[in-house]
């Protein structure tokens, strides 16, 4: 008789494309993904803030997708005069990880046009 797992995540997608549901599966076992936690983005206006105080900076480390996603969500905060995203895109922008760059996806595209003259990965932090 097989056994049941309970994962205490989000699961991604269907549940029969889950890679966890797949390794189970092929353990004979059936997984049940629960989600347990919720995100919330606070202080959005304040890194909107921060976005705009462009000259105090010399660059942007972001270390997380919700940190990628973050400054996504404080861009559209910005006024639509503001010449912030031009003034940033002369400035390096650094995602830590490869895993960072790969979860991120498509929020990685804003990114990189936000910060235009250098965008590296930096790995192994």
């Amino acid at each position: 008789m097989p056994g049941s797992v309970l994962l205490l995540r989000q699961q991604e997608g269907e549940s029969r494309l889950d890679p966890y549901v797949q390794c189970f599966s092929g353990a004979n076992l059936s997984a049940v993904s629960l989600p347990v936690l919720q995100f919330e983005y606070v202080n959005l206006k304040r890194l909107a803030e921060k976005l705009q105080a462009v000259v105090r900076y010399a660059g942007l480390v972001v270390t997380s997708q919700r940190g990628v996603e973050a400054i996504c969500q404080a861009l559209k905060l910005l006024p639509a005069d503001c010449n912030a995203i031009a003034e940033w895109s002369k400035l390096p922008v650094f995602v830590v990880g490869q895993a960072t760059k790969t979860i991120t996806g498509g929020s990685i595209r804003q990114l990189r046009k936000f910060g235009g003259k250098d965008y590296r990965v930096l790995c192994g932090l």
